[in-house]
């Protein structure tokens, strides 16, 4: 405790002529503030300054002396919260209270907390934030202002629990319809409506004093592997790059983003290798750093996702994506892959791989973001944790949360069909069956749709067609004016052509109610009607149901191609 205290009076003296000099200037999120951070890195110790580079996940939704033990080992400048971390809101705000606590008490600098809290079918809080629909949907409906809104709100809503920093959004160009992980992810196909979302997306996120995230740089759009699990090979050129994919984060660019994060994804055409993305100096120092003019954050993707891991020894890989230009190496676990980092960092240092200057370059990075978005101040010269308050217009915008969502997900509602294509309404309800096994569907059409049936599968609906319609197998059988909506999230291919060729024997209308991925129609030869929802929110979800119900028209041209 006398060393600590000791170091908290050295660091002190270094800082306070840096702060009396500010005091002159009314410090927000644009005014940066270099010389305070670079006085504060000259006082930390390389283990210090190495814990800074490194976000790392933690146990449990409460903090333990399991949780306190990782923080005192690793000092880590930042964490990454999932889903098992959280609780109800009142939980989570005490857990993230408590380990700012203790990365205090070791390290003296407060933690970037950061989550994946993208909406749509990608969020780990679930509970006590408004549940927006995801990028496709957002940038069906192409509205900037809506868009910085609704990314303000999320920025307001995470900054309330204590969380700082949003891995969104993903500015990736979806122009592959057979994309395993990205799909309703993107903003879409057209690389100037993503360039535009981006821009509305980040300028909304950090006017809340959210740090935005720019992934995944340089382009996850075109590929069919998913990261995760391989790694995505692309035969695409520079040329290539800087036409498409590279275009949406010099957009990102040009409206401050504060973080990017890399890819993993080989791009042999351009590098002569199949190294991913994120250990590439010709990717990150040449042209993200010197030819797009980045001057922010660089994070690696998950350290632990297959695309590098089963190619790369860890420790090497995080030594390489520094050495390349990567500020911050994410781990997304807490066990036995942080010390074999953090070794392999100091390692390097020690063989001349590494510099001290070079992990002071980064470390200045962090430490002046985290005093500019009010994670920390300074006090007297020393560091403290800052507590961040909203404005009478904040507070006002994010009341209005609910609407925004409402209208956001109800003009994303898109009818794809024939020239001669109409979609039928179910206001009646007589002569509409609804196939779907989703428990919200369900609610929302008994509550709205009171006199439309309801069958949970095909199998089912054959059933029901046998026994209440009279429907036989044969031919000349047939039910006029019976309407089907067939709802499809996780595409049954076997089922769906089943219900697509039993209804045009018999001769009903089939439409196919669309609340996942819309490109898994994409292989259906004959697609019927359909109606997209781009989005599996509860919100979309009535939505959609409210619109076969004829309250409103969904609109029928869209700016996706969905590679029908």
């Amino acid at each position: 405790m006398l060393i600590g205290s000791i170091r908290k009076l050295q660091r002190m003296s270094v800082i306070l002529l840096c702060t009396a000099l500010c005091m002159l200037f009314t410090l927000s999120c644009t005014i940066k503030r270099i010389d305070e951070s670079r006085a504060i890195v000259k006082t930390m110790t390389i283990k210090e300054k190495i814990g800074q580079m490194i976000m790392i996940g933690v146990p449990g939704a409460r903090h333990t002396d399991r949780s306190e033990r990782i923080l005192r080992k690793y000092l880590p400048g930042g964490i990454i919260l999932f889903g098992f971390n959280l609780s109800d809101e009142k939980g989570t705000r005490k857990f993230i209270e408590d380990l700012q606590s203790t990365s205090m008490k070791y390290s003296g600098i407060p933690l970037f907390v950061s989550i994946d809290q993208e909406g749509g079918r990608v969020k780990r809080i679930v509970d006590g934030v408004t549940q927006f629909p995801g990028n496709m949907a957002i940038g069906v409906v192409d509205d900037e202002g809506l868009t910085a809104d609704l990314a303000s709100i999320i920025g307001i809503q995470l900054r309330l629990l204590g969380i700082n920093m949003n891995l969104a959004p993903v500015v990736d160009v979806n122009n592959n319809p057979a994309n395993p992980v990205i799909n309703t992810r993107s903003f879409g196909s057209s690389p100037d409506v993503v360039m535009r979302m981006a821009i509305a997306y980040v300028e909304g996120l950090q006017r809340s004093r959210c740090i935005a995230v720019a992934k995944h740089f340089p382009g996850h759009g075109d590929t069919d592997k998913d990261s995760h699990i391989t790694l995505p090979v692309l035969p695409h050129r520079l040329q290539r790059l800087k036409e498409v994919e590279l275009k949406p984060f010099v957009a990102a660019i040009d409206a401050d983003v504060e973080a990017i994060m890399t890819a993993h994804i080989a791009y042999p055409k351009v590098l002569g290798n199949n190294l991913p993305v994120t250990v590439s100096p010709l990717f990150l120092r040449d042209i993200l750093r010197q030819e797009l003019e980045f001057e922010g954050i660089i994070i690696t993707d998950d350290m632990e996702m297959d695309a590098i891991s089963r190619y790369i020894d860890l420790g090497e890989a995080a030594v390489q994506s520094i050495r390349a230009g990567a500020d911050i190496v994410l781990i997304s676990t807490h066990g036995y892959h942080v010390p074999l980092i953090v070794k392999s960092i100091e390692k390097a240092l020690q063989e001349g791989r590494l510099t001290e200057k070079r992990l002071d370059d980064s470390v200045t990075k962090i430490v002046e973001l985290k005093l500019r978005y009010k994670i920390m101040d300074l006090v007297k010269g020393l560091i403290t944790p800052s507590r961040i308050t909203f404005t009478e217009n904040e507070h006002k915008l994010l009341s209005e949360s609910e609407k925004i969502n409402e209208k956001i997900s109800r003009e994303a509602i898109y009818f794809h069909g024939a020239a001669h294509s109409v979609l039928p309404t179910s206001r009646s309800g007589d002569r509409s069956i609804f196939i779907t096994d989703d428990p919200l569907l369900t609610g929302e059409i008994s509550r709205v749709l009171a006199k439309a049936k309801i069958v949970k599968n095909g199998a089912h609906f054959i059933r029901f067609c046998n026994s209440h319609l009279k429907v036989k197998s044969s031919r000349e059988e047939s039910v006029s004016e019976v309407t089907v909506f067939y709802h499809v999230e996780k595409l049954n291919r076997r089922e769906l052509l089943r219900m697509i060729a039993y209804t045009e024997r018999h001769r009903m209308r089939l439409t196919i109610v669309c609340t996942g991925n819309p490109f898994i129609l994409s292989g259906i030869s004959s697609l019927p009607p359909a109606l997209f929802s781009f989005s599996n929110t509860a919100c979309s979800k009535r939505a959609i149901i409210r619109c076969l119900r004829g309250d409103y028209s969904p609109r029928t041209k869209i700016n996706i191609n969905l590679g029908f």
